[in-house]
């Protein structure tokens, strides 16, 4: 876990990601470090660890970072580890030794190679979204396959041709790195190692977990995706040449995010027993404690992600398609309706007091007025992020639902699809601004819009299978956009290192849905003409 180095969150979230390989070994938790390289790689260093040294002091330490060393600052730096520490190296250029020299050159200074590893992109460009391996298996398979959707013969077969000279040049260990992680040989006093890896810590569990007899060969890669310190790293564990992959390991980046890491695979538990197995949806195979916070491993799931295959000529297909998977897993509980105000009236407090002095209390009385007409609604189990980047879309056309952590397992009817379909909209319309969010969600209120057309016959679907009142869809816009903005508060409040200003409140994406529905008059709404 990082140690509690707190600053301005664009800042954290760019030191974090840059030290985001650690996740190919669970478990470790580097206390005390050697940095032989200043800069963003040594701030990245202290931001992860409790006591960072310089070269000429350290020595017994857990980690050491370095940049395109040479064999004298190799052998430094390994003098510095206590045993079973761990070095990692990285090059802003590739290297010019192949791996097998580098390996040499490890082994020479007292270090094993444990992993050679690609970020995409390069750590000292951007921020990686995804930390590959450079050795054969159904992981550099993916790795190589990753964001690539061909869209014509000609881009598929120069991914044929790329992935071929790739795995030849990895089978002749020709590939360069672009970054190393080495573990210093000597064993532990109780003759233990530092840490695995993913697969590893996969391949032990395999048969206890009901994935069957364990292959012969595993390997894993990161996903490290999202914009913030707290989103979490998953690491996927593949099975032999399959670029498939069959487990997702999902670890928290941060202390901010083991509370997810637990809660997702708490409501994966709650729907295998309450649904059994649901399509589309990861079944929970283990949550456990390695020490550095929780591990949640789930079965992974596989297809495209949603946005590449979404434009203006699929929208409604894919609109169609979200709504129609909501509405069978709102069925599976027809007929279980309560009070919403459970769940309504702490979204109104919470709403009322973050927007007190923004919002008019004339409109907040006014909006207080309409939630108190909803009357009983059937009762769904709630995804709460339902939306384009969480969707994956199977090899058969269905729908893969990524992230669980935020579910409502007792949750209220066509709020995901709201959240979906407004989402959907702005994808394929190309907001970007706060404007642009504002005048696209104008157009789809309108029925007589394209989208609108597409939006209201969704709701209206749904409405007639999951048994919601078509008169309560409305309203329901309206709490939509209230509770969502709980999860815009709590952003601003971290970018800003406590209370929001007034004018950050006021340039929130949710609050301005919210406006755009209380000045609507939602009487009549969803019997409003239909494109033809």
């Amino acid at each position: 876990m990082i140690a509690a180095t707190i600053g301005v969150e664009e800042t954290r979230n760019r030191l974090l990601r840059r030290m985001d390989w650690r996740f190919f070994l669970p478990g470790f938790r580097p206390r005390r470090a050697v940095a032989f390289a200043a800069g963003a790689l040594a701030d990245a260093t202290a931001i992860v660890c409790e006591d960072v040294l310089m070269p000429a002091a350290g020595d017994g330490c857990d980690l050491a970072t370095m940049e395109a060393p040479s064999p004298e600052s190799l052998r430094a730096a390994a003098a510095s580890l206590r045993p079973g520490g761990i070095c990692y190296i990285e090059w802003r250029a590739a290297p010019r030794r192949p791996i097998g020299v580098l390996r040499r050159r490890c082994a020479a200074a007292g270090l094993e190679l444990v992993h050679c590893v690609a970020p995409w992109p390069h750590p000292a460009r951007a921020l990686p979204t995804l930390w590959g391996p450079l050795t054969a298996g159904g992981a550099l398979r993916h790795f190589i396959l990753s964001g690539s959707h061909p869209r014509s013969r000609a881009e598929r077969y120069r991914g044929i041709v790329r992935r071929a000279l790739w795995s030849a040049r990895g089978r002749l260990g020709l590939t360069a790195p672009a970054a190393l992680i080495a573990r210093r040989r000597e064993p532990l006093a109780d003759g233990t190692r530092t840490a695995g890896d993913p697969a590893e810590f996969v391949g032990m569990r395999w048969e206890r977990w009901g994935l069957g007899r364990r292959p012969a060969s595993l390997s894993s890669l990161l996903l490290t995706g999202g914009r913030r310190s707290s989103n979490k790293v998953v690491a996927l564990v593949f099975a032999g040449r399959s670029a498939a992959p069959r487990v997702a390991l999902k670890l928290a980046r941060s202390r901010e995010s083991a509370p997810a890491v637990e809660t997702e695979g708490e409501v994966l538990r709650e729907i295998a027993r309450r649904y059994g197995s649901l399509p589309g949806v990861p079944r929970c195979l283990a949550v456990e404690n390695t020490g550095d916070g929780a591990v949640l491993a789930e079965t992974a799931l596989i297809g495209t992600p949603l946005p590449t295959q979404l434009g203006p000529e699929s929208y409604r297909t894919l609109a169609l398609r979200g709504t129609l998977w909501l509405a069978a897993l709102a069925e599976r509980d027809r007929g279980t309706v309560e009070s919403p105000a459970r769940i309504v009236e702490p979204v109104r407090r919470a709403f009322e007091g973050a927007y007190a002095g923004i919002a008019d209390p004339s409109v907040l009385a006014a909006c207080a007025a309409r939630l108190g007409t909803l009357g009983p609604l059937p009762v769904v189990l709630e995804q709460r992020d339902f939306s384009p980047w969480n969707l994956l879309v199977g090899p058969d056309g269905s729908l893969q639902v990524l992230d669980w952590e935020s579910a409502e397992p007792r949750g209220l009817p066509a709020l995901d699809l709201i959240y979906f379909l407004a989402y959907l909209t702005f994808y394929v319309e190309r907001a970007r601004t706060p404007d642009q969010y504002r005048r696209s969600y104008r157009m789809l209120l309108d029925p007589t819009s394209a989208r609108g057309a597409v939006f209201h016959e969704c709701l209206e679907l749904y409405a007639a299978r999951a048994g919601t009142p078509a008169p309560d869809i409305p309203t329901l816009r309206l709490l939509c956009w209230m509770l969502h903005s709980r999860s815009e508060l709590r952003r601003e409040e971290e970018d800003a290192g406590g209370a929001p200003s007034g004018e950050t409140l006021r340039e929130g994406l949710f609050l301005s849905l919210w406006e755009e529905e209380m000045h609507r008059e939602p009487a009549g709404d969803l019997a409003a003409p239909r494109r033809a």
